[in-house]
């Protein structure tokens, strides 16, 4: 009589809340393969873009990456159509400025006018004699320290003397190091400033131009586009130049319609 007054009930609760338990993970259990399906379209969309299959990302984009100095290539050839944009910038800088057009936009003049070259002749003026490109291998990532591992750096510790050792910690107290500073009252005038500090003779300083030796070596061996700086630069003036034929042509627009 007690198990039909009470644990038969409270398996019927059970049995209702299991089926109701049921009933939502298949509903979640669909939700989340219909998600995945749309995941699995927007990547094979996005592997589409790239013009690759997705089979094994890694290999396929590396090897797009052999595509990208010939498509830059392209683009300095395809600089040379940019002549009127240059001229127009130039002679709006000229008349709103009162500036050399010379000065204006010369990273693009110089791709417009002899394409896609190395850093060094952009740097230079005039073409390598050779051409040493840094080494991939250099360019890789250093591999990164198993987790737990903690790098300490490459620290070199300097010995120390047996006369250092010998005189203890006191040694550093005493006075050994000279600072410079002399505390002679003769060497001091009134208030303290010695004004005799600028008689000194000043160091010479030997600025040594590189690159002018006939070899791009380095950052100077990878063509203006594929070098960092450059490219953005690049990319700045002819944005710069855009915007100046757009807004030439929006005011030419204008003074049409005003007619």
């Amino acid at each position: 009589m007690r198990s039909v007054s009470y644990e038969i009930p409270s398996l019927k609760k059970q049995m209702s809340r299991c089926e109701q338990l049921a009933l939502e993970s298949e509903r979640r259990a669909e939700e989340c393969l219909h998600g995945a399906a749309e995941q699995r379209e927007q990547y094979y969309n996005s592997c589409k873009n790239y013009g690759i299959s997705g089979e094994d990302i890694q290999k396929e984009l590396l090897a797009l990456v052999c595509d990208v100095p010939s498509f830059l290539r392209q683009i300095g050839a395809d600089a040379v159509g940019l002549l009127s944009a240059i001229q127009l910038y130039q002679a709006c800088v000229t008349f709103v400025c009162d500036s050399s057009p010379e000065k204006a936009l010369p990273l693009l003049r110089h791709v417009q006018k002899c394409g896609d070259t190395t850093v060094y002749e952009w740097r230079v003026g005039r073409a390598p004699e050779r051409v040493e490109r840094p080494d991939k291998r250099e360019q890789e990532t250093p591999p990164c320290p198993e987790e737990g591992e903690i790098n300490w750096g490459d620290f070199e510790v300097q010995p120390s003397t047996t006369a250092e050792i010998e005189a203890g910690p006191d040694s550093m107290a005493t006075g050994d190091i000279d600072w410079g500073i002399s505390l002679e009252p003769e060497a001091a005038e009134v208030g303290g400033i010695n004004w005799d500090a600028g008689e000194e003779p000043t160091a010479m300083i030997t600025l040594l131009e590189t690159g002018t030796d006939g070899v791009a070596r380095g950052s100077d061996a990878l063509s203006v586009l594929e070098s960092t700086d450059t490219r953005n630069q690049f990319v700045d003036e002819l944005m710069e130049s855009c915007s100046c034929a757009s807004g030439n042509k929006a005011w030419t627009a204008t003074q049409t319609l005003s007619l």
